[in-house]
């Protein structure tokens, strides 16, 4: 999550259990986050709104995503963006509307085209 380090979560979760439980670090990535007024995270934004035609708002996720890696390699500002709403991801029966994920994939294009441009 924006504004904390690993460290200080660590430090948070010892404190709550005391020396009763021996806490291992299986990994530890930094996060990622690229602010919302970013020119390119507001271009990106642009276009995904333009694409399908409903807001795209910059938020926060709070779960692992390969891009703690991926950002770290190429340093830019990093996006995780994908099709369908989050609270369908990562569960037994997610799913997606086909149109969505056409539409995901013609803003990921455009985002590369002008990025490359």
């Amino acid at each position: 999550v924006a504004g904390q380090t690993n460290a200080s979560v660590r430090e948070r979760v010892a404190e709550a259990v005391g020396g009763e439980i021996e806490i291992e670090i299986l990994t530890d990535m930094a996060p990622v986050f690229t602010p919302a007024d970013d020119p390119w995270m507001a271009e990106a934004r642009t276009i995904a709104s333009e694409i399908t035609g409903a807001p795209a708002d910059a938020a926060t996720a709070r779960y692992f995503t390969d891009a703690s890696v991926l950002k770290e390699a190429f340093g830019h500002p990093t996006l995780i963006m994908g099709p369908g709403p989050a609270a369908l991801a990562h569960q037994t029966d997610e799913w997606c509307d086909v149109a969505a994920i056409g539409a995901c994939a013609r803003a990921f294009a455009e985002i590369a085209r002008r990025y490359l441009a």
